[in-house]
């Protein structure tokens, strides 16, 4: 009953595109609660890749907008906590994350939402290996990118069991890149992939580079170099809007993910042409 009402009390403060929207609470007849949120035909991304022939880059833009909108709610960030494929529900064709039972507000002390339940294979060497595992905007971050890898092939898919999972993780052996993802996705993947959590890029870099990469050709190592200057190049930004530029020193805010997407692309080019 408290994961259910923690979950109903913040979803109710949230409000994006890309986030699925929670209506109230309900209690059924056995007087439990259970949370009211649209249906979604297309299920989730899990069952939309093995339906459908999908560009799977448009839609991580998608996933990765809410994320950073997550990870920029004020007046605390939120940190999700179970980011995977089967968390992302499809909506007229675009994702909208779910299931915020795990997430928590940083700084807020709640005991009860801070402990991770996530699924081994999404989840960040550290977790595995603290004895009261908190999720954190790193590790929000090491899950996406294993999920990017999930809409291609499974996380350690040679792997049968979670012990080898969780001891290949903590040992710092990535999984093996996939034939379906080209080097430059794997360079980004890589990065958030890092042992230490503090190396990782923030969210907003990998959104900047996976709307410039889902546009753009890139060389595996000018996506780095990109990564690098972004993450370098911290900014606050006010989400007073859906989608803000994040792009170092650079106060535009959009309407729409694809405006958003055009003027990132405008600002690579400016980038490279230095």
């Amino acid at each position: 009953i408290q994961r259910i009402l923690r979950e109903s009390a913040l979803c109710a403060q949230l409000d994006h595109p890309n986030l699925v929207p929670m209506f109230g609470v309900f209690f059924n007849e056995e007087d439990r609660p259970c949370l009211v949120m649209p249906y979604y035909e297309d299920g989730d991304l899990v069952g939309h890749l093995m339906r459908a022939r999908v560009n799977i880059l448009e839609l991580m833009c998608d996933a990765v907008a809410g994320l950073e909108y997550l990870h920029n709610f004020q007046p605390h960030p939120v940190v999700h906590g179970d980011i995977k494929a089967h968390n992302m529900l499809l909506d007229d064709g675009h994702v909208r994350l779910a299931d915020f039972g795990t997430s928590k507000m940083l700084d807020i002390p709640l005991s009860t939402s801070s402990r991770m339940a996530g699924t081994y294979r999404w989840m960040s060497p550290e977790l595995l290996v603290d004895a009261d595992p908190k999720p954190t905007m790193a590790s929000d971050v090491w899950a996406f990118g294993m999920t990017i890898l999930q809409a291609r092939k499974n996380p350690y898919s040679h792997l049968k069991s979670d012990p080898a999972v969780i001891m290949s993780v903590v040992q710092g052996q990535l999984p093996p890149q996939p034939l379906e993802i080209d080097s430059t996705i794997w360079a980004l993947l890589k990065q958030c992939f890092l042992f230490d959590p503090t190396k990782r890029p923030r969210v907003e870099t990998v959104s900047i580079v996976l709307n410039i990469v889902a546009s753009e050709r890139l060389t595996p190592g000018a996506l780095d170099r990109l990564v690098d200057y972004v993450d370098a190049a911290r900014h606050e930004v006010s989400m007073t809007c859906k989608f803000p530029c994040f792009w170092t020193e650079c106060k535009a805010q959009f309407g729409t993910l694809m405006a958003r997407k055009v003027h990132l692309v405008w600002h690579w080019h400016r980038w490279v042409g230095r």
